[in-house]
């Protein structure tokens, strides 16, 4: 959930961007583009200067559920996760090497510690920053694909990124 967050985000602003560079040639650079994402998000600089972040809010889970959620990014690559759903509360946390999870739904309302597959995700999460600003400080491959015609018509920059880690996703 948390990447679908970061990556809602990275598209927000890439969406921004392509609409204000619309009248400007469409041969932008991977790193001009990015140089345009990081100022529409308010500049590299204050997500450099930015040491925390706490997100609350509702998840709609079904037609009708809703969960709470907080979540606390904390530099450097930390975060602590929790929802409740039926009065039963999840929790994730990683604090930058190792994880912990209680997931009550899942057999046993016990901490335990986070499988490689996990660790990899909630650590990809837990950049606060997202992928793409400083991205080749991370070790991040950014490649852009072109600019395209979303479903609703609207133009936004398509982007591949690979992490260090090896793992793929594409940000529109």
């Amino acid at each position: 959930m948390l990447k679908k967050i970061s990556v809602l985000a990275a598209s927000a602003a890439l969406l921004l961007t392509a609409s204000a560079q619309a009248s400007e040639p469409a041969d932008l650079s991977v790193d001009d583009l990015l140089a345009k994402y990081a100022d529409a998000r308010g500049g590299r600089q204050a997500w450099q200067d930015l040491n925390a972040v706490r997100i609350e809010g509702k998840a709609l889970i079904g037609p009708q559920m809703e969960a709470p959620f907080t979540v606390h990014f904390e530099k450097p690559e930390m975060v602590h996760f929790e929802m409740s759903i039926q009065g039963n509360k999840m929790v994730q946390a990683f604090d930058g090497t190792t994880g912990w999870m209680i997931v009550p739904g899942m057999g046993s309302g016990a901490a335990r510690e986070m499988s490689a597959a996990e660790l990899s995700n909630v650590r990809q999460q837990a950049d606060l920053e997202g992928p793409l600003i400083d991205y080749e400080a991370k070790g991040n491959q950014v490649a852009l694909v072109g600019l395209e015609t979303l479903d609703d018509g609207t133009e936004a920059y398509h982007l591949t990124v690979k992490t260090e880690s090896g793992d793929g996703m594409d940000v529109w």
